[in-house]
């Protein structure tokens, strides 16, 4: 993993957030393009799982989210649990994510999730960051595993997940609101 986005996972794990609208402590240049909270509906009851915001080394040419998706460069999403989840909860949310958009190659999918090695807590933080040196799509759970994909299609698979087909497509509109609105 290049020096760069260890840098910036270590600052995001040490802050345990970001400020919204500026660039990551440390990294100059980073661009927030939104942020957002995941939302379940669960039988009848509403749960909201986990806050999500979205980082870029460079603007797409487009600021939509099918750009985001394409956009080799650095990018980053910082999620931060809002509720306890069972670490098969979560590895089931990702899995049905990435059925949802077409994306099938299990084996890769599960050394993804391979980083996903207990229960998440509230607060608990995970980061998922593409270098486009190398092509490879990392994954780190706060204090715990780390997973590493190669290859744009599976980088394009999993920024499918919050900007592709899902069940709150108002989530990955919030993700790209901050370059629409430049604040």
């Amino acid at each position: 993993m290049p020096i760069g986005i260890r840098t910036t996972m270590a600052v995001v794990l040490a802050t345990g957030s970001m400020v919204p609208g500026q660039t990551v402590i440390g990294r100059p240049g980073w661009i927030h393009t939104g942020e957002g909270v995941r939302e379940k509906n669960l039988a009848l009851i509403h749960v909201q799982a986990y806050a999500i915001s979205h980082w870029v080394r460079m603007r797409p040419p487009a600021i939509t989210r099918f750009a985001m998706i394409d956009l080799e460069e650095d990018k980053q999403f910082t999620i931060r649990m809002l509720r306890d989840v069972g670490v098969l909860r979560m590895k089931g949310m990702f899995r049905d994510a990435f059925a949802l958009n077409g994306y099938r190659d299990q084996a890769r999918i599960e050394t993804f999730l391979a980083a996903l090695t207990r229960d998440l807590a509230k607060d608990d933080q995970i980061t998922v960051a593409y270098t486009p040196q190398g092509a490879t799509t990392s994954i780190s759970l706060q204090g715990c595993g780390t997973a590493t994909v190669q290859g744009k299609d599976f980088m394009r698979a999993t920024w499918s997940i919050w900007f592709g087909q899902s069940d709150q497509p108002a989530l990955g509109e919030a993700l790209v609101s901050k370059l629409r609105t430049g604040k």
